[in-house]
């Protein structure tokens, strides 16, 4: 074996694949790609120049093991788009998309690389060996992020669909048809995260939000107090038009100022999906 003795799992994490990384669209691994239905039903091929870009979702000691037990890797497709509808939830609190990173294209346009949760794909190990990973990540800290998000793929806290029905889709639809100038979608690049809880039992719900404060952003980044009074107007229109819910009231917060108990008592509010119990 190559690599003086060294199985394909060693050898790739000597090679710098790791957790976050990305397998080149020029890549013709072979894998099982998992097509929609109930349940996903697995397809095995080997993928070609135009099936787009993979990223690495195992652990990276999990990728290390030995494939004579161990013999796939986990990948999620990821994709490039300049739509901020898309860009905005998955640079915060989206439970299909992801951020990796961003980039300006030839035309001064931002871009946004979106890892996919719902479009799984597992690689032979040995085929990984035929080439070098490109980067995925921007940063470590997005790598922190990224593990975290895996993470919560199988601890996300399903919302009621009572609460879908009346907050989540009115917002998320909403949110679909934000466009021009008048847009908010900007103003929510200054968010981490969006959570609510209610206060209770019936139509209408009396529905309390946070706005968790993005860290790390420059001043002009930021969201002012003036921006944050505009998108708390929002969510109680988008509320109020679906007629089920009623804004009561809502909060800028960072993690300077929220209590662990405060944060466990709300629920995270995807901003690009909805998906009903049962």
């Amino acid at each position: 074996m190559a690599g003086g003795g060294e199985h394909a799992g060693q050898q790739l994490l000597a090679r710098g694949w790791r957790q976050g990384a990305l397998l080149p669209a020029r890549a013709p691994v072979r894998s099982t790609e998992f097509a929609p239905g109930v349940p996903p039903q697995p397809r095995d091929r080997v993928r070609d120049a135009g099936d787009g870009v993979l990223v690495v979702a195992s652990q990276t000691c999990d990728l290390a093991r030995n494939p004579a037990s161990d013999p796939e890797v986990e990948c999620l497709r990821a994709f490039w788009t300049s739509k901020e509808r898309i860009i905005r939830p998955a640079a915060s609190n989206s439970g299909r998309h992801f951020l990796l990173r961003e980039r300006v294209d030839p035309d001064g346009k931002k871009e946004g690389l979106i890892a996919d949760a719902t479009a799984r794909v597992l690689v032979t190990k040995e085929s990984l060996l035929q080439f070098a990973p490109d980067q995925g990540c921007a940063n470590a800290q997005t790598e922190r992020r990224f593990r975290e998000w895996l993470g919560r793929r199988f601890s996300r806290i399903a919302i009621p669909t009572a609460h879908v029905e009346a907050i989540q889709r009115p917002i998320v639809e909403a949110l679909k048809l934000e466009d021009g100038d008048e847009s908010i979608l900007p103003l929510l690049r200054g968010v981490k995260e969006v959570l609510f809880a209610v206060g209770n039992d019936a139509v209408p719900f009396q529905v309390h939000l946070l706005f968790l404060a993005e860290e790390g952003l420059t001043d002009d980044e930021a969201l002012s107090a003036a921006d944050s009074e505009r998108l708390g107007a929002w969510f109680g229109e988008a509320l109020a038009a679906a007629g089920e819910a009623e804004l009561h009231d809502w909060e800028l917060v960072d993690t300077g100022s929220l209590s662990l108990r405060d944060y466990l008592a709300f629920t995270p509010l995807p901003l690009d999906e909805y998906s009903l119990e049962g």
